[in-house]
């Protein structure tokens, strides 16, 4: 949730090489590990936070502009590998023995320039990869031994009340692992499990530039990201995987009329797609699902005890294609710096998820819950055969205009127009 002058997260451009690269969800563009690979094939970052040109549009934040390295006209080459892992870590006051979780994690990549065509052509290579192996101490709430038996206890031990068990519930009860750990009191107890949490992500970028002749060059850049991660959810019985893969296409092609006169043109294509699904450590019937037919189990919410059931909006894909172009004269005259250009964006998302297909079943309190929910009870069900597939189309187009005055060398003023539309989705 990057912050710039006050504006929402989703307010912010991100752009690599003038490539708007905003995710699925307009949001930062990183990927299913939570970061974004790659910096050493990027020649620097501009940020631009609030009085920028009228060449900038579409968000109300700031803007970041990446640009990604050329080719150069002799071989070089870079190649690093950081490595970490769990020796040095100090052990989680919840790990289950005396040495903490085992943790390694490998960073690793290279970059390569060079000529393809002397004095022509130049290439830039660069790959990076990531290796994430974390194992991490999870602590839930289930229902303890004698709760099971309609006995609730306190944190001693000492029955306080006795609940007559709907056999119904029986079946959901046993899906519950035994506490091995503290007893909580009010029917609840701790239970301390280790999950794996691996991620992986592989990341290449290849960039050509080409000179046609002293007033014609061009480039082509093409960026691939692909990540795979793990995460705990509100029970260690349950872990979101998701996976995600960027895709990137850029080609900018410029024109030198004379040396105070020039145009540029550029053409972009990306796709940013993520899918998140709910993976079990424990099998669930299907007779005891809430909904017959539905993608997954659902969940259950027992206050105290930790949310039994995968996440609701599972499973959830997001799909994104667009199609960019860009064209900009920028022309000196004396001490004026004028600039026109035009812009157009296609976004065509397709979107779906599970909210809901497999039922929340809320109970006011675990006797309730024993009881088989006679009062008290709350559910969210999306209606059976109901359909969350979403096809979103939207172009966007915008015209700028900029005058940047400099009478003095350490005084500028800066004159833009920008008109800016987008279509109803």
């Amino acid at each position: 949730g990057l912050t710039v002058a006050g504006g929402r997260a989703t307010s912010n451009s991100f752009l690599l090489d003038g490539t708007n690269i905003m995710d699925t969800q307009n949001r930062i563009p990183r990927s299913a590990a939570g970061v974004q690979l790659g910096s050493d094939a990027v020649l620097q970052v501009r940020v631009l936070s609030s009085n920028y040109g009228a060449e900038y549009g579409r968000g109300s934040g700031g803007v970041l502009n990446s640009v990604s390295r050329s080719g150069t006209p002799e071989f070089h080459g870079t190649f690093f590998e950081f490595f970490r892992n769990s020796k040095l870590d100090a052990r989680n006051f919840f790990d289950p023995g005396p040495e903490p979780t085992p943790f390694k994690r490998n960073q690793f990549g290279f970059t390569l320039t060079g000529p393809v065509r002397k004095d022509k052509t130049f290439f830039m290579g660069s790959f990076e990869g990531m290796r994430d192996r974390l194992t991490k101490t999870e602590i839930d709430f289930f229902p303890d031994e004698p709760a099971r038996q309609g006995m609730i206890t306190d944190a001693s031990g000492e029955v306080f009340q006795t609940v007559p068990v709907n056999p119904r519930v029986v079946p959901y009860l046993e899906l519950y692992p035994l506490p091995n750990s503290v007893r909580r009191g009010g029917g609840i107890g701790e239970n301390a499990a280790t999950r794996f949490l691996p991620t992986d992500e592989n990341f290449f970028t290849i960039r050509l530039d080409h000179q046609i002749s002293e007033q014609d060059s061009l480039f082509a850049r093409y960026t691939f990201d692909d990540a795979t991660s793990r995460s705990l959810q509100s029970s260690a019985l349950f872990t979101t995987e998701k996976k995600s893969r960027q895709q990137y296409l850029t080609l900018v092609g410029t024109h030198i009329f004379d040396p105070s006169l020039l145009s540029a043109f550029r053409f972009a294509y990306t796709r940013p797609t993520e899918d998140v699904d709910s993976l079990s450590s424990i099998e669930v019937p299907g007779s005891l699902f809430f909904v017959s037919g539905a993608p997954q189990f659902g969940q259950i919410e027992i206050p105290g005890a930790s949310t039994f059931g995968p996440l609701a909006t599972t499973p959830e894909v997001n799909i994104m294609n667009t199609f960019q172009y860009a064209g900009d004269v920028v022309a000196q005259r004396g001490a004026h710096s004028l600039k026109l250009g035009v812009e157009v964006h296609r976004y065509r998302w397709d979107v779906f998820n599970g909210s809901r297909k497999g039922a929340v079943w809320s109970f006011n309190s675990l006797e309730s819950f024993l009881r088989g929910g006679p009062e008290g009870t709350n559910l969210e069900v999306a209606l059976p055969g109901s359909d969350n597939r979403r096809a979103f189309r939207q172009t966007l187009a915008a015209f700028y205009a900029q005058d940047s005055y400099t009478p003095a060398p350490s005084f500028q003023m800066d004159f833009g127009l920008r008109y800016e539309f987008a279509t109803i989705i």
